[in-house]
């Protein structure tokens, strides 16, 4: 079992889950697919997809192989998921400007950048194209931009908290409420102190800015 275009640790770790779940029936039984996500530093969550409900003997083997190979598990059936011990890795980048590593709380089965390397060439591209036509601004220090900025559908903040000091003020929006709430920690584990998020769609921002009906979300 290989898949050479993965991180080295799901390379590393689809083996092992295998060789778990063939072992044990109640892992191995109407299981249809697995997830894998990893960050740089290690940390993993493995979620298993089953085509039946999960029992307190699944939740026994599942905690057994969590300990055995050091990982996170989720387990999801039809209206079902058990997770041992949490759904979500942290991820750390290391974005052009920034002192400290920039972190990312990133949750299972919601939309993250899955390649650490790349998202921090992305991040720096986006940061230089930012202030690319602003005198006022150095992406090595603090912002005097007078310009604010407004992103739309910004996931769990990743561009927003790369950007963000770069303006005066922000206005981010996202319609998952998962998502909504990884941004919010994401901003308060980075420092980002001028950002507000929004949980809208785009169609309901812009009846917001024509001024059309108030929200509170």
């Amino acid at each position: 079992v290989d898949f050479p275009m993965a991180s080295e640790r799901i390379r590393e770790l689809m083996p092992l889950v295998l060789r778990e779940v063939t072992a044990t029936e109640t892992l191995r039984r109407k299981l249809f697919q697995a997830n894998f996500l990893t960050t740089t530093t290690g940390d993993a969550v493995v979620s298993l997809l089953y085509h039946r409900q999960l029992d307190d003997a699944w939740l026994a083997d599942a905690d057994a192989m969590r300990t055995r190979l050091g990982i996170d598990v989720i387990g999801r059936a039809r209206k079902q998921k058990l997770t041992l011990d949490k759904d979500f890795v942290v991820e750390r980048v290391r974005v052009d400007g920034f002192r400290d590593l920039v972190s990312y709380k990133q949750l299972e089965g919601s939309f993250t950048q899955p390649n650490a390397g790349i998202a921090a060439q992305m991040l720096a591209w986006a940061r230089s194209a930012a202030v690319s036509d602003d005198p006022n601004v150095d992406v090595s220090s603090t912002s005097t931009s007078t310009r604010d900025f407004l992103e739309l559908y910004c996931g769990n903040g990743h561009f927003t908290i790369a950007l963000a000091p770069l303006f005066r003020k922000c206005l981010a929006t996202e319609i998952s409420k998962t998502s909504v709430s990884a941004a919010q920690n994401n901003m308060r584990e980075n420092g980002i102190e001028h950002c507000v998020i929004a949980r809208l769609s785009a169609e309901e921002l812009c009846d917001a800015l024509d001024g059309g009906r108030e929200y509170t979300r």
